[in-house]
């Protein structure tokens, strides 16, 4: 029988990685990040890589998972003309073109980078997180755009820091922490989830526990009122058959969304739905998704809820001061949609079709004994062919050449080889397109099994804003 330290573990770091992507899974896009100072460039986070776009969209390159050893990252951009990435071993800068990934070597090397969060008051300054197993976790910050990083307080043995979410308010900052403790004579093993606070940069920290109910498996920070720092929301994830839930008789109720007005002292339900996919607020609303479908909408104070979509299952959303941007599966049409009208209709704004091309590789890379550029193509390959349902065998465009210095040309748009390090980076075009309610299932006839694991999910909705 597994031990909750075992799957405490087993969530935190699945949680992480994703699973990887077999065939005839639908693309899904679970995280995305863009840059305050040229908004143009964008970084898209998909269960099959990443994608870059440095002209607002309109064109995508992407960056196959294997390139990335088949960890999907926690993710960020500052100011800076590159994304960072959080992954097991700490933290990497890669350039907007998916090239020229570097390890930053920082006081988080070596630790499992859980969460990097831009801070609102200040675009070159960011958060981050920790959470790896027999080491001291903590939160940090940057102050120069993820180079350089100093801890807020002491790290510690023993907690596992989550969710990071900073405020408007420059000195308020808080942190979703699980901890594992170990049984006694008189009680059981547990995992105890708490929100801490701090009102002076880390160096003191409040905590606030989250009691979770028999039926409950974990709690996760979402997000913080940008109108208020005292109003704080957290979710609570039920335990279902894919949960690897100690009980199996454990009950299947809804996913709950609590919030708290005095920075976690009390909670209170604002609101349930089947499985929390992702959350977020502006000053006018708040806006939830549902993996189990349903995209909602309802006022920032919680009241007059509304089914915007019954059918989408938004894996990410992300509201900036021009438009509310929304990830989703290729099944409803797009990869990332925006909207002008608070998420009433959706535009795509990049589909797995702007991804198609032949892949575009430096030269042959061999790290930890993976061949990338033979990883990628292989991957590419049956990526393209699921692109066109029925077809065991791929069109010519769906067959690259992956030797350096080799140009291709597919739909007459050459795409020239790139060195320094970049591993199989595809030029693709977005389809222009409009979307309403009834034009989001773009490929709803195909019977494709939505498997997941729970812990991907938990994923796609904690660290995927």
């Amino acid at each position: 029988m597994r031990t909750l330290t075992a799957l405490l573990l087993t969530t935190t770091l699945l949680a992480a990685t994703g699973t990887v992507a077999h065939a005839h899974d639908p693309w899904e896009s679970t995280g995305f990040a863009y840059n305050p100072g040229a908004p143009e460039q964008m970084l898209l986070r998909t269960n099959r890589g990443l994608a870059f776009s440095t002209d607002g969209g309109l064109t995508w390159r992407f960056l196959c998972r294997a390139a990335l050893d088949n960890f999907l990252p926690s993710i960020a951009m500052g100011t800076q003309q590159s994304a960072l990435l959080g992954t097991f071993d700490g933290l990497s800068l890669i350039g907007t073109d998916g090239c020229d990934a570097a390890p930053q070597f920082t006081p988080l090397s070596g630790l499992w980078v859980a969460d990097i969060q831009l801070d609102p008051t200040d675009s070159t300054a960011l958060f981050a997180t920790t959470s790896r197993g027999q080491e001291a976790n903590g939160v940090f910050r940057s102050e120069d755009n993820g180079r350089s990083w100093t801890a807020l307080g002491a790290t510690e043995l023993g907690p596992f820091f989550k969710q990071v979410r900073p405020t408007a308010d420059a000195s308020r900052l808080y942190v979703g922490v699980a901890e594992y403790i170990a049984p006694t004579d008189t009680t059981p093993e547990r995992v105890d989830y708490r929100v801490r606070h701090t009102d002076d940069n880390g160096m003191t920290w409040t905590s606030s526990p989250v009691a979770l109910n028999a039926d409950d498996l974990e709690m996760v920070l979402l997000d913080v009122d940008p109108t208020n720092p005292d109003r704080v929301f957290v979710g609570i994830h039920v335990c279902r058959e894919s949960n690897r839930c100690f009980d199996a008789a454990r009950g299947l109720g809804k996913d709950r969304i609590l919030v708290s007005e005095d920075r976690g002292t009390t909670w209170s339900t604002l609101f349930e739905v089947d499985e929390i996919a992702s959350f977020e607020i502006n000053s006018q609303y708040i806006w939830v998704g549902d993996f189990q479908g349903g995209f909602w909408r309802m006022n920032a104070d919680g009241t007059n809820p509304e089914l915007l979509s019954e059918r989408l299952k938004p894996g990410c959303i992300l509201a900036t001061d021009d438009a509310l941007f929304v990830c989703g599966t290729d099944l409803f049409g797009f990869m990332l949609a925006r909207s002008t009208d608070n998420g009433t209709t959706l535009t795509p704004l990049a589909t797995s079709e702007g991804f198609l091309g032949s892949p575009v590789c430096g030269p042959s890379d061999t790290d930890g004994g993976i061949n990338v550029v033979a990883a990628c193509r292989n991957e590419w390959e049956d990526l393209c062919r699921e692109s066109f349902v029925g077809n065991q065998t791929p069109p010519p465009e769906c067959v690259g050449i992956i030797d350096a210095g080799t140009p291709n040309i597919d739909a007459g748009v050459e795409a020239t080889p790139r060195g320094g390090g970049c591993n199989c980076g595809v030029l693709g075009t977005r389809t222009e397109s409009t979307s309403s309610t009834a034009g989001w299932l773009l490929f709803g006839l195909l019977a494709i099994a939505l498997g997941r694991t729970r812990a991907r999910k938990l994923f796609q909705a904690v660290a995927g804003r």
